[in-house]
């Protein structure tokens, strides 16, 4: 129950289970005091079963599942239930949001979404709130957890130079979201710690598309920087790369190399099998649950921006170095 890194998942799985069918309540040592000017009600028994909200917007992408997943089992584990809500919280239902939450005496929020500063302060005056995945890094009074993304671009890049790649093109969905942007600037950033010279060529941003047409547009890039690998910020746009090179007669890996900073079905639905970075979803899940828990009994703990790193899995579109 206390250390769930050092148990395999389907160990921690038939605990939880035995702890249902037992309708076991964790009993928590500590029992937090009102803060002021919150909404949150901690008069209860600290054994008392509660309601956290994870706000996340991006069900539909993969890694997100993992992270629900891991979010639901801690949920678990610690005898409280996790209610999911899709809509993104903006300014036009930032009000709506707030009094939906409060009337249904919710207990804490986790969010994966880049929420304004103010918005996040103004929830976080009324629920204790936990970023998590996207994250806004100017609200530094409110504890983080997500993957490095400009370390794990950085290192991404090193691995495809390491394979023997001498000129690599970055393919990115717009930047709309901060975790797309810390991945542009951490594959810029591979170029100093090189020595090399960055240019904005080798940066391509694929508008939203149907497949046919994106793996159509792609060719344009392809041949006239002509890499000798290519990073996708995710296994989608790889898909679309492949496509691309196929169109263009250029053999994977042989001529070209891809690379996805994200590990996701669709790496493993193509051939050949992409290659990827794995990030530690279900992890991020699981501990930004219990960030938030220990957050909610003690309204005083201290703060945490925590960032993990991603794997390197090898498939049939990269190099043996």
């Amino acid at each position: 129950m206390n250390h769930y890194s050092q148990v395999k998942r389907d160990t921690s799985e038939k605990v939880i289970a035995t702890m249902k069918k037992l309708d076991f309540q964790r009993n928590e040592a500590k029992s937090a005091p009102q803060l002021l000017g919150s909404s949150v009600n901690r008069a209860l028994p600290s054994n008392q079963p509660r309601v956290f909200v994870l706000s996340i917007p991006h069900t539909a992408s993969s890694p997100y599942a993992a992270f629900i997943e891991g979010a639901q089992t801690a949920a678990q584990k610690n005898g409280h239930h996790l209610l999911i809500n899709s809509t993104p919280v903006d300014r036009y239902n930032f009000d709506f949001f707030i009094a939906t939450m409060k009337s249904h005496n919710i207990a804490g929020i986790l969010t994966t979404e880049t929420i304004a500063a103010p918005d996040l302060s103004g929830i976080n005056d009324h629920l204790p709130l936990v970023q998590c995945g996207e994250y806004n890094a100017s609200v530094e009074q409110l504890s983080s957890i997500s993957i490095d993304d400009t370390a794990t671009a950085r290192s991404a890049a090193d691995i495809l130079r390491a394979r023997g790649a001498g000129k690599l093109l970055y393919i990115t969905a717009p930047l709309e979201r901060q975790s797309l942007v810390r991945r542009s600037q951490g594959f810029q950033q591979s170029y100093a710690e090189n020595g090399e010279l960055f240019s904005p060529d080798f940066q391509y941003v694929l508008p939203s598309a149907d497949p046919l047409y994106a793996a159509e547009k792609l060719t344009e890039p392809l041949k006239r920087i002509m890499p000798d690998a290519v990073l996708t910020s995710d296994a989608r746009q790889a898909a679309y790369v492949l496509r691309a090179a196929d169109m263009l007669g250029i053999r994977v890996p042989d001529r070209l190399q891809i690379l996805s900073l994200e590990d996701e079905p669709a790496a493993v639905q193509v051939f050949p099998a992409v290659s990827a970075m794995s990030g530690a979803y279900y992890e991020i899940g699981f501990r930004a649950f219990e960030l938030l828990l220990s957050e909610f009994l003690d309204p005083y703990a201290r703060k945490q921006h925590i960032l993990l790193s991603s794997e390197y899995i090898r498939r049939k579109t990269t190099l043996v170095p």
